[in-house]
């Protein structure tokens, strides 16, 4: 399905957040923002990836 991944699409197998991830290879420090909704970690496994979904990945950093 094609999805948009960091504002650029995507052709992609997975079914939800927590493949989608695997599959790019993402470590478990990451943000993730479907469709403009931040999805708690504890959510990716179940939240599922329509086509023409809209996912950002943020990486999180720890400084000051």
């Amino acid at each position: 399905m094609l999805v948009s991944i960091s504002g650029n699409p995507r052709e992609i197998e997975a079914e939800n957040i927590l493949q989608l991830l695997e599959y790019l290879e993402v470590s478990g420090n990451t943000a993730v923002v479907k469709n403009g909704k931040i999805i708690p970690k504890n959510e990716w496994a179940s939240e599922k990836i329509k086509e023409n979904d809209s996912i950002d990945l943020f990486s999180l950093v720890s400084g000051g």
